[in-house]
């Protein structure tokens, strides 16, 4: 029995006593200590005469139960109350309090927990990493990740300076039009339509050697005569009730360039633009 309540316990707890009895030494001035406090039942009832008495679990489990309540509440290791009682014949203030028990793991123990927990969390964020990775690869392989532009790329094959020469190579090529110049993504593209009075072979067909032999013969201007490039031509001719038709697509390129998923890329980028011009071509 305690002033204000009664403490039924099942383990071990701290008592103190705020200020300490006459004649008798002071509590510990931690509630966690195990060092026990002994008080005589006088020692105790004097709390009644307005001394504050601080009980805190250290180890195990303890049932606190105010003189004013009809059930009691469990207490665990590390948790306490502080009763102050007021005027006598009145109901003690009990105060909730939170004290660190030696039950605690120590700093040592805490600190390697967390490096673990940091080594896991590590290996986790590498294995996502490797994940990406490989979903990257796999996107490039099928051409579906754009292609950024070159940090170190020769200024002929930039977007304003190519256009100026893609166009240029159509001036003296009759019957053929310039329909767009792609430079959205490395590296441009030429989309090439034939007029009415483009060329034809003696089956009807348009004939596409003749818009694209200067880009095969001609490179950019301002190229180093040691700098190895590529040309690509793609044609995709259509044939409506005999109107032969369709769309050449070209590019030019330096070779060093090329690599890292642009010939998978730019099979995607001649598709989509046959079927952006097709589409724009088309009756509305």
């Amino acid at each position: 029995h305690l002033p204000g309540g009664v403490l039924a316990l099942d383990g071990v707890a701290a008592i103190s006593m705020d200020p300490a009895p006459g004649g008798l030494r002071a509590s510990p001035a931690s509630p966690a200590s195990l060092e026990p406090a002994m008080f005589t039942s006088r020692d105790l009832l004097s709390a009644g005469g307005g001394a504050t008495v601080t009980l805190a679990v250290l180890a195990g489990t303890g049932t606190w139960t105010p003189t004013d309540a009809d059930a009691g509440e469990v207490l665990t290791a590390g948790e306490g109350r502080r009763v102050t009682p007021t005027t006598a014949g009145l109901s003690p203030r009990t105060v909730a309090t939170r004290t660190t028990s030696d039950a605690s793991p120590p700093a040592a123990d805490s600190v390697d927990t967390l490096r673990a927990d940091n080594a896991e969390l590590r290996a986790s964020v590498d294995a996502l990493d490797f994940e990406v990775k490989a979903l990257r690869g796999q996107l490039a392989a099928y051409g579906a990740t754009a292609i950024e532009w070159p940090d170190d790329l020769p200024a002929p094959y930039e977007p304003e300076a190519y256009t100026r020469w893609a166009e240029s190579m159509l001036d003296d090529v009759p019957g053929f039009t310039l329909a767009e110049v792609d430079c959205s993504e490395f590296p441009c593209l030429v989309l090439v339509e034939p007029g009415p009075e483009a060329p034809r072979k003696d089956d009807g067909s348009v004939d596409w050697e003749v818009a694209a032999q200067p880009f095969q013969d001609t490179r950019p201007p301002g190229l180093h005569d040691d700098e190895p490039t590529s040309a690509g031509i793609s044609v995709m001719e259509t044939n409506d009730n005999g109107d032969r038709s369709g769309v050449m697509v070209l590019y030019n390129a330096p070779d060093s360039h090329l690599g890292g998923g642009v010939p998978e890329r730019l099979q995607v980028r001649t598709r989509d633009a046959v079927q952006r011009l097709a589409e724009a071509d088309a009756p509305q």
